[in-house]
């Protein structure tokens, strides 16, 4: 008699979980840019922190709304009330974290106008011209401009590309393919597959598309085609599923090569050798940021991890932490690596320049506290 509210419970917690986690996956361009964020302020290059706040802020726009929206629409459309719900809530939090971001953006450029107007003030009495130096000043503004729009663009498809991965697909459809292999549906898994490929055209289409990333056509092409095609299976109502049922994942991977993971390993298997390959965004032409360059992937992987590792303020911050992991993550113009372990989190993270490969920045994070 209590069985099937204990498998109740159970299934209402994994659902919050699985709803918890796709919450946060969805934000996660945002979460990224808050490290240029922390870096500037430590700077005091207000200007920047302005920069990389309303970036955090077009990541929403661009990324987690329209995410957002066509999960909300798929709920709405096939009645499932309670994910609807949750997705019109999740909406009202991006658009409340948006609004946050670009009050920090105001703030932050009457910081540095604050400054540049004492500037002005100070020099403007000792009769020196300060036009070369606010050119200078000008020029990095359009340089981190310019790193933002990489960056943006970098993100833009990381959803997509991962669309079988993360989010939706394992939190939801393929909860519901489980149960309808269960009563033997074949007809109902192609049609939950179709949909899903459905979905993932429709984020190339709102994200990348949308950002002006006309190379992602040829992925949504592929993706409207396929789920077309399970469509077409449906209706012959199969008594086995057939392989193509299967084939959304491995689709992506004909135009981008697979992602071979970015954690890396413990510390004491850090020692011994380095990390498998970043997750980063594969490129369609030479015009495009390319994390790689020269190096093979699994090469400038190594080199990154090896070169963060060797930080000398990263040695000091981690000589005495245990169990501590390595995250390494292509950024668009940058490779951040992030160090942390599961009872402080974050402990630190490198920024290092994709083309020199030399540290540019590194973030030590307080760690005299547990987190409760």
């Amino acid at each position: 008699m209590h069985k099937p509210t204990l498998q109740k419970f159970v299934g209402l917690f994994l659902l919050s979980l699985f709803y918890a986690q796709s919450c946060l996956a969805i934000r996660e361009g945002t979460a990224n840019a808050t490290i240029f964020i922390k870096q500037y302020e430590q700077r005091g290059e207000w200007d920047k922190v302005a920069l990389w706040q309303e970036a955090a802020a077009e990541c929403l726009t661009r990324i987690s709304l329209p995410m957002n929206e066509i999960a909300h629409g798929y709920y709405t459309r096939h009645g499932h009330e309670k994910w609807a719900a949750r997705a019109k809530k999740e909406r009202a939090e991006i658009l409340a974290q948006r609004q946050a971001h670009l009050k920090r953006a105001e703030t932050a450029w009457r910081k540095f106008f604050v400054v540049r107007k004492a500037l002005f003030s100070n020099h403007r009495a000792d009769n020196v011209d300060l036009s070369g130096r606010i050119a200078v000043r000008d020029a990095y503004v359009c340089a981190e401009r310019q790193k933002i729009a990489k960056f943006m663009a970098t993100w833009a498809p990381q959803y997509p590309n991962r669309f079988y991965d993360f989010g939706i697909y394992p939190t939801f459809f393929r909860a519901l393919r489980e149960r309808a292999e269960e009563k033997k549906d074949i007809v109902k898994v192609l049609q939950l597959e179709a949909d899903a490929a459905e979905m993932c055209a429709a984020q190339y289409e709102k994200m990348p598309i949308a950002l002006g990333l006309k190379r992602y056509e040829k992925v949504r092409d592929a993706y409207h085609h396929h789920a077309m095609l399970l469509r077409a299976l449906a209706k012959q109502h199969p008594k086995t599923l057939p392989p193509e049922a299967d084939r959304g994942k491995q689709l992506v991977h004909a135009f981008i090569p697979p992602d071979t993971g970015a954690r890396g390993p413990s510390r004491s298997r850090l020692q011994k050798r380095a990390c498998v390959a970043p997750r980063k965004q594969a490129t369609f032409n030479d015009d495009e940021p390319s994390p790689v360059g020269a190096l093979s992937k699994r090469a400038k992987s190594e080199a990154i991890l090896q070169t963060a590792k060797s930080a000398a303020r990263v040695k000091k911050a981690l000589r005495d932490k245990n169990g501590i992991h390595a995250y390494a993550r292509f950024q668009g113009f940058a490779w951040t690596v992030s160090f942390y372990n599961h009872s402080r989190g974050n402990l630190a993270i490198v920024i290092i320049d994709d083309k020199t490969g030399e540290v540019l920045d590194v973030l030590i994070f307080r760690t005299d506290a547990k987190r409760s």
